[in-house]
Parts: structure tokens; sequence; C-alpha cells
């Protein structure tokens, strides 16, 4: 049986630099993604899929490229907008019925870590919202009490809250209600950063793809960082709230994945 594989991020993992300069190199797999070559059409059919909660057009370009080649090619599905999906379990449920006995694969890393990576990426800009308010600068803290008190909500018409978007354990329960737990794959940033043999014996693995392929084209790139320029200071009060959370999630997934969490300082 041909083993195809779904990408679901995380956010600010490594996802966007895995797509340009490994996903879009290995023959074996056709990449469908929005950083893959695949074309407008089946983009805008891939976004649908990913976070629309209207009903959804199986009957599209994206299903018959699927269809047309999963028999004879191993697809590779990759979005980081799947973690952040305000439809995660309609997604879910979709990417199921396209691919049905696909294995997932996430990277997560420490939520502090890439909270601060989000914010001095897109987060510190207003992206929704009039000519007058449209990439106003956010205080740092500000954002963080907006994305904590919307946790539960969407922060944008296409996204969910950055903090449910890293309730890892919720996202897996989320996936498994489709894909079995045997199928699951996860990894942690900071391996990428510190185990880099580690990482590579276990991308190869779940890839099938040579371990120096993945060197050359991934590990000896010059992106991975730990927390992305500037380090912002989350005030006490949301600090503490952010951990009780984060922890009350990692407990469960370090439990039942059996992860050691705690050598990379997440929330436990």
């Amino acid at each position: 049986m041909t083993k195809h594989i779904i990408h679901i991020g995380s956010n600010r993992s490594a996802s966007t630099s895995i797509q340009i300069n490994l996903f879009n190199k290995i023959e074996s797999f056709y990449h469908i993604g929005f950083n893959s070559k695949l074309n407008s059409s089946c983009k805008e059919n891939l976004k649908k899929l990913v976070s629309s909660r209207a009903q959804y057009n199986f009957n599209n370009s994206l299903k018959k490229k699927i269809d047309q080649l999963k028999n004879k090619k191993k697809i590779l599905i990759s979005s980081e907008d799947i973690c952040s999906s305000p439809a995660i379990d309609l997604c879910s449920l979709r990417l199921s019925k396209l691919l049905p006995n696909a294995e997932i694969l996430i990277v997560i890393r420490n939520q502090f870590h890439a909270l601060n990576s989000w914010y001095n990426f897109t987060g510190h800009l207003f992206k929704f919202g009039p000519r007058q308010v449209y990439k106003k600068k956010i205080p740092f803290n500000d954002w963080i009490k907006y994305i904590y008190d919307f946790r539960d909500y969407n922060t944008t018409p296409y996204q969910l809250s950055p903090i449910s978007s890293m309730n890892y354990s919720e996202i897996l329960s989320i996936f498994a209600r489709n894909f079995p737990y045997s199928k699951v794959h996860i990894l942690l940033y900071e391996d990428f950063l510190f185990k880099k043999n580690i990482s590579l014996l276990k991308l190869s693995k779940i890839l099938n793809v040579k371990k120096n392929f993945i060197n050359e084209n991934f590990f000896q790139k010059k992106f991975l960082n730990l927390s992305n320029k500037k380090e912002n200071i989350i005030k006490k009060k949301y600090k503490d709230l952010l951990f009780k959370y984060f922890a009350k999630s990692n407990r469960i997934l370090q439990k039942k994945y059996k992860l050691d969490l705690k050598k990379y300082n997440y929330p436990i």
C-alpha cells in the first residue's frame, strides 16, 4: 500500500522551510500545499478544505488531482494552517476522505518560544480591519492578552487563536477521530536544533528518504533558531495563565505519546 503523509504543522515550527527546501524536492512524493507547485485552482480548494466551515464540494480540481495520482505516487499534503484552522474538525474529516490511510506528521515546539516567534513574524501587525488600523503595530503584551482572552475563538477570519493552535493534545485528539494513533508521528522542533542525528533518522524513516538528502536540503540550511530575533517578556499574570493552559495539554501529550518534553522546558 502506498504510504501517503499529511503534515499538519505546527505553526512556527519550520513548516515553510521544510516545505520549500525538502518536500518540494522529494521526487517520490507529490507535494500538495501553499508552498508547493500546485496550481491556483487546487490551492484555493485546499484553502477551503483546511479553513472553511461551509459545506465542502469534493467535486473539484484538488480531489481530481489526488485521485489521479494516489495509486501511482505518494501524496504529501502539508499545511501548518491545519493546526490553526477554525474548522479543524471538518478539515480532519475531509482529509480522511481524500487519503484514508495517510500517516499524520506534526512538528511541535515549546509554546512560549513559538509564541515569541509568532509575534515577531506576523503577530505584531493588525492584519484584519479598516485601512486606519490595518498593519498597525500591536504591543507584545496587548497581543498576548488578546489571543489568550479569545483562546477559544477565531482571532482572524481564517485562524484560531495562536493559543488554541498550540494545544497539541487537543489537535491530535481531533485527528484521532479519523486517523489511528499508530499513524501519528510527533517530532520536536528543538531536536532539529540540538539532536540533529535523531531528527534525521526519524524523518528518514517517516518519509522513506535517505538521511543525506534530508541533511543537504534541510538541516544544512541556516534558518532554524530558538526564538527568532527579539525575545519578548510576557507579564507574570499571563505567563502563569499560559503555563497552566499549556501544561495541561502537554502532560496529556507526553503520557499518550511517550515524549520527554521536560528536557526542552515545555510547560508541564
